[in-house]
């Protein structure tokens, strides 16, 4: 029920994979893949002859390619046997023969969202775990307190499941699966697994990723991201992406919450499915479960201390948080909706440029401040801010003291107001201009 059904018919079908002049698909050991033109004398044996695929010693591909849709490098590519995986003369993507000996391998994140998550996602949903799913209901809106802890070499990762849902390990992903059925006998799920990060800008993997699925939207079993919020957030030590979607699939519609959290070492995915009738009562804790994934890299910039870590003893559920600006009493307006060890999220009112409001659900990660990756984020590029000054901020009688940074982006001065006591900027000024200032906590 929960996968990309159409993506999967395309790693499997055998008419997209049938030989064309274009096609050809080399992927190496380190997980880098490469799609070219492989002719038949392409294929050649230790003594340099053309030879079946399965007697090669080296592969050569022409116009290689790392990504689908990118410019091809001139000339050509020669693989030996040794740094070769697994290729494919007749395919330009990963095939179900290439799934079934090596999904759990390493791989590019782009190719492993686009192809290899769908089919595991697949996999997973095809084992039938009848006896986790006829325990008595144990149904609960809160979070184990005992959290399940994943190792690759030295990086660690950590999620809490929501209590009296089950366990399960299934093909590299860990699964947890509620006790309760809901709509059409469908069991809401949460599906958490990472693989070795890629080279290359997180945007263009994100917008190879969304362009790929938007794809299978197109045709009449569809994939939906839904709304606008689908590009990285700068944080501390990465880069976080969350997107909801909607998958249909023979008149049945699965929602989901899609978290991607891209780090120095590896890239960490949260997918957590309900059906479309009862996702709107999982959502505040699939939100909990995504808040409680604690990523932990061996030297990686995502390594905190917790003497850094803002102390938001303050923050409840139900409070609002009013902002201003220069031109606008409320700016910005929060209304908390859940908090967690690691994060607050809150429901975002925003005032556009036309007056309008528009409403979403964000998260905020409880990490230590970060300035740099902050004032990247606000100004759309690389900034290097420094600090300039302190000052104690008092909003509605609880007092922030607030670290000042400056920078220069964009041919503006930035600057901004930030505190160990709030996850997020309590003011900030583009060239003196007030942008953003906490006016009101209720």
């Amino acid at each position: 029920m929960i996968k990309h059904a159409l993506l999967l018919a395309v790693l499997g079908s055998p008419l997209l994979v049938a030989a064309t002049a274009e096609a050809g698909i080399v992927i190496m050991n380190n997980g880098k893949v490469f799609i070219g033109r492989i002719e038949s004398d392409d294929i050649k044996d230790s003594r340099n002859l053309p030879c079946a695929p399965g007697d090669f010693e080296t592969v050569t591909v022409h116009s290689p390619q790392q990504y689908k849709n990118t410019p091809a490098l001139r000339g050509e590519m020669n693989f030996p046997r040794h740094d070769v995986r697994w290729f494919d003369p007749a395919a330009d993507e990963p095939t179900d023969d290439y799934m079934k000996k090596f999904a759990d391998a390493p791989l590019d994140p782009r190719w492993y969202a686009a192809y290899v998550e769908p089919w595991k996602e697949a996999q997973a949903n095809q084992v039938q775990i009848q006896p986790l799913l006829n325990l008595p209901s144990l149904k609960s809106g809160s979070l184990s307190v005992m959290s399940i802890s994943r190792k690759w070499g030295a990086d660690e990762a950590s999620i809490r499941r929501p209590t009296g849902w089950t366990t399960n390990e299934l093909n590299g992903i860990t699964v947890f699966v509620s006790d309760s059925k809901g709509a059409e006998g469908f069991a809401p799920r949460i599906h958490f697994f990472s693989v070795e990060s890629a080279i290359g800008q997180v945007s263009d993997q994100i917008d190879w990723i969304k362009q790929e699925l938007q794809k299978v939207a197109s045709t009449p079993d569809s994939f939906e991201i839904k709304g606008d919020n689908v590009t990285p957030k700068n944080v501390r030590g990465g880069y976080d992406v969350e997107w909801h979607t909607t998958t249909r699939r023979k008149g049945t519609a699965v929602r989901a919450l899609r978290a991607m959290k891209f780090r120095d070492h590896r890239t960490y995915f949260v997918t957590c499915y309900a059906h479309d009738r009862d996702f709107d009562q999982y959502q505040l804790l699939f939100q909990a479960c995504v808040s409680s994934l604690a990523i932990n890299e061996a030297g990686g910039s995502s390594a905190t201390s917790t003497q850094d870590t803002p102390d938001v003893a303050s923050v409840t559920v139900g409070q609002t948080y009013r902002w201003k600006s220069a031109s606008v009493p409320d700016e910005i307006v929060w209304e908390i909706t859940l908090k967690d060890v690691t994060a607050v999220r809150h429901r975002t009112t925003k005032t556009t440029a036309d007056g309008a409001k528009k409403t979403t659900e964000e998260p905020e990660s409880i990490v230590p401040i970060d300035p740099i990756a902050r004032l990247t984020t606000i100004c759309g590029t690389a900034a290097a801010p420094a600090k300039v000054g302190k000052e104690t901020l008092t909003v509605s009688g609880t007092q922030f003291d607030c670290d000042i940074f400056e920078a220069a982006a964009n041919g503006k001065k930035y600057k901004l107001w930030l505190s160990k006591k709030f996850p997020n900027e309590l003011k900030m000024t583009v060239d003196g201009q007030l942008t953003k200032e906490l006016a009101e906590i209720k």
